[in-house]
């Protein structure tokens, strides 16, 4: 299993290890995605990070449905690439479509 580790200067406890959600929309399909996210979970990764610009949501989107069922026991992370897209999207839509998504 993996340790757990206090995620900051809270109580909260993570994973000591993450699984980062970007190549998760580059996997073959769906299907080996929600695998991905759940052998992770199953390991003992609470920590996962996304960004809802990897693989233009399609990451955020496989991360969701891999996490269905055991949402409530995953820390997750997201943040905010524009890629130098002028103008950036508004960072205040961006929070919520990463919570509907996941």
């Amino acid at each position: 299993m993996i340790p757990l580790r206090s995620f900051g200067k809270t109580e909260v406890k993570i994973s000591a290890l993450g699984l980062g959600g970007h190549h998760l929309g580059a996997a073959k399909d769906e299907a080996t995605a929600i695998e991905i996210v759940s052998r992770a979970m199953d390991g003992g990764i609470t920590f996962y990070d996304c960004c809802w610009e990897y693989n233009r949501g399609k990451s955020e989107d496989w991360l969701g449905k891999g996490l269905r069922g055991v949402r409530d026991r995953a820390f997750l992370m997201s943040k905010v690439c524009t890629h130098g897209r002028f103008p950036p999207p508004s960072v205040a839509w961006i929070p919520w479509e990463f919570l509907t998504k996941i």
